[in-house]
């Protein structure tokens, strides 16, 4: 209720420098990350779950007030449907964007997930855990600037791309390794290469719609494909739970449990990377003409 009201509006007061504007401003999420992963555990271990929750809700009254009062209102001087209009949700750029958006929803927080249990498994204490979520997390505030920066100059269809490709292929190549030989380089590797990578889709996502769509279709495609990336997320890390198991004996197994969930994340990016690339294809088909910087 918090991200997505800003979210629909900030696009519009940026062109050249959409990417990096984006990218900055959604790095906020990678930064509370960051913040609140060693926060969390220190309430947890100090104070409880209810005051825990009861301080979070706190802090959430404490943000969003000052941002509910001076938040920018939109530029459009005509109100801007909510509901997709139904020439575009029958485009293939459409279908595919949302099924990108579901597969890498569902895929996206399977890692950050599992990231304690993993670490635990491989034999770092909890707080070492709590630690690795938070570095990635920072990782991912400063790729998301990054990225925007990126996208700008190449592309950012482009960019958007190589990073959920780039994310599907950090999965296989690290975490499977680390999984498979149980070693910590890997790991600690794919923690950093997975918060580098993953965060250019949430940074650079809300640009591409607007160069697909339009900037007037912005509010409903954004809002509706959103509304699939929140299936995602809701069906993505339980099942993740479901293949991994409860365990056996004192804990998980790297070669037996982790590796099925490994193969599982990995073939949700690699599907949502092909549904992006079938979204630059098919936006150029639409538009006749093809554009190396897209």
């Amino acid at each position: 209720m918090l991200y997505f009201p800003i979210l629909s509006i900030a696009p519009e007061y940026f062109t050249a420098h959409r990417g990096a504007a984006m990218g900055f401003i959604l790095s906020g999420a990678g930064v509370g990350g960051l913040v609140l992963s060693p926060l969390i555990r220190n309430l947890l271990s100090n104070l409880g779950v209810r005051w825990t929750l009861r301080i979070l809700a706190l802090i959430n009254l404490a943000v969003g007030l000052p941002i509910a009062l001076s938040a920018s209102p939109s530029l459009s001087s005509t109100r801007r449907p909510t509901l997709v209009n139904i020439a575009i949700a029958k485009k293939p750029t459409f279908l595919l964007s949302a099924l990108a958006a579901l597969l890498q929803a569902s895929g996206n927080f399977v890692p950050l997930t599992f990231l304690p249990d993993f670490s635990l498994t491989l034999g770092y204490t909890a707080a070492t855990g709590a630690l690795l979520l938070s570095v990635n997390n920072g990782v991912n505030s400063s790729s998301r600037i990054l990225m925007g920066f990126v996208a700008d100059r190449f592309g950012r269809q482009n960019t958007l791309v190589v990073s959920v490709l780039a994310s599907a292929v950090s999965v296989w190549a690290l975490w499977l390794v680390a999984a498979a030989e149980g070693t910590k380089g890997p790991w600690i590797a794919f923690v950093v290469v997975y918060g580098l990578t993953a965060g250019g889709y949430n940074a650079l996502f809300p640009t591409t719609i607007t160069e697909v769509f339009g900037i007037q279709a912005y509010a409903s495609v954004n809002g509706f494909v959103y509304f699939v990336r929140g299936l995602g997320a809701f069906f993505g890390s339980p099942v993740g739970g479901v293949i991994l198991g409860e365990g056996k004996g004192n804990g998980y197994s790297l070669s037996t449990d982790f590796e099925k969930v490994v193969w599982y994340d990995g073939a949700l990016l690699l599907a949502s990377s092909l549904c992006v690339i079938g979204v630059r294809g098919f936006d150029a088909w639409d538009k006749k003409a093809w554009r190396w910087k897209a």
